[in-house]
């Protein structure tokens, strides 16, 4: 029996203490049909070909200029071959039996976007792991009220269903999730494997980006939402998704004044209701205390 090809994406930008562990790790999975594409965006550390393990499921793609790890991830998708594909970021591990679990619980539920695992975040040697959520799960819903019970480089995906990863420099990969849920809005959890977070690593983008940028990159993803999905959420989840607009925009307020105006015209072809309120602060600010107050309340 020929087993479905997996391609796995590795984005690598100046990582090089860890990207050894991370392709390791793939080395030894149980499942051996896999190929692994790298893909150098343009960093200061050059990562060289015969520094990698000699391998011909291995092969490595040089990006011209830096792109971000969004469309790094694109590039790869475009020139994977496998019926699954997984993206493993250059500072995260999987446990041996990753693969050969996730592909095994694809293979018998068919109706879902992807498989994904425990994770277990890794700071300073201690082992923590994140809470979970077991059996299905809403992949917008999650992304629009709770914390992500997955972790991107834990989570093995139907290649035929994936959406775009956009360009967005922060919240990509929820933009990624969310822009799959249009094709199967269904993950399916697997507890019988985990995927290691470094949490620890100085290359964390994270870490390395702006409070501006980050509120702009959030503020553009629940807009997104907003334009794309506002008829089918029910009741609960277009409240969280106001909560969510109305603290992105007192975030805005707060962080980068200078893109008031332009956000502001953005919600007024949104929603003049929207729009209204925004320009209200004081009246945010008490719908905010509510919500956080009320039966949908949300994590941040």
């Amino acid at each position: 029996m020929i087993l479905p090809l997996v391609s796995i994406i590795i984005p690598y930008h100046n990582k090089k203490d860890t990207i050894f562990r991370s392709v390791d790790s793939v080395i030894k999975q149980t499942y051996t049909n896999w190929e692994l594409i790298i893909i150098d965006d343009c960093g200061e550390d050059k990562l060289e070909i015969n520094s990698l393990p000699k391998d011909d499921r291995i092969r490595i793609l040089f990006n011209e200029l830096n792109l971000g790890a969004a469309q790094t991830r694109q590039r790869g998708i475009e020139n994977s071959k496998g019926v699954y594909i997984a993206f493993l970021d250059a500072d995260d591990w999987w446990g041996k039996r990753f693969l050969e679990v996730c592909t095994k619980k694809l293979s018998y539920i068919q109706d879902c976007a992807g498989c994904y695992v425990n994770i277990i975040e890794v700071k300073n040697g201690e082992e923590k792991k994140r809470s979970k959520r077991s059996g299905l799960s809403n992949i917008l819903n999650t992304n629009i009220a709770y914390r992500r019970p997955w972790q991107t480089s834990g989570i093995l995906w139907r290649k035929s269903v994936v959406g775009s990863w956009g360009v967005l420099k922060t919240h990509e990969d929820s933009w990624f999730e969310v822009m799959t849920s249009k094709n199967n809005n269904v993950l399916v959890y697997a507890e019988d494997e985990n995927c290691f977070y470094d949490q620890v690593g100085n290359n964390h983008l994270s870490s390395l980006t702006s409070k501006p940028d980050s509120t702009l990159n959030q503020q553009k993803l629940f807009i997104m939402i907003y334009k794309e999905f506002w008829k089918c959420l029910d009741f609960k989840h277009k409240v969280i998704l106001y909560h969510r607009l109305i603290r992105g925009q007192l975030r805005i307020f707060e962080y980068c004044p200078e893109f008031s105006s332009e956000m502001g015209n953005i919600l007024m072809k949104l929603n003049p209701c929207l729009f209204w309120i925004r320009n209200q602060i004081f009246t945010m600010k008490v719908i905010r205390y509510f919500l956080k107050r009320s039966n949908y309340k949300i994590k941040f």
